[in-house]
């Protein structure tokens, strides 16, 4: 038998890990790992830079939920770097971002879905604007 037949079982499994259905009367589950709900990305409006920022806070609010990232501060981020919130989470959010000598950034109605068991992130840069 050829390498090719022999490792299309091994590629059929892999593809079916991602969800599964038990049978028509079970709902879906899902084996893959977390997904973060929204994914930020934090950048200075007029430098286009991902650092530094100083006292950088993001929050997330769907309903009573509220979910919290402060770091206290952000040096010499890579380029393209992104922080997250709203693990394994879908709703409709209001996310704000702020830091120390920046004007306060709010964008309302976020919206996070699910296609079957996987959820669908949200990729927000934020544009920060210097004071």
């Amino acid at each position: 038998m050829s390498r090719v037949l022999r490792a299309v079982p091994v590629l059929l499994v892999i593809a079916a890990m991602g969800c599964e259905q038990q049978s028509a009367s079970e709902p879906e589950t899902c084996v893959s790992g977390a997904v973060q709900g929204i994914r930020l990305r934090v950048v200075d409006a007029t430098t286009g830079a991902d650092a530094p920022f100083r006292d950088l806070l993001a929050i997330a609010v769907d309903g009573s939920y509220r979910d919290t990232l402060h770091l206290a501060q952000v040096t010499a981020a890579p380029p393209l770097q992104y922080w997250y919130l709203a693990a394994e989470r879908d709703g409709r959010y209001a996310v704000s971002v702020e830091a120390q000598g920046y004007q306060p950034w709010s964008k309302a109605d976020v919206a996070i879905t699910r296609n079957g068991c996987e959820l669908e992130s949200v990729w927000l840069t934020v544009p920060l604007q210097p004071m």
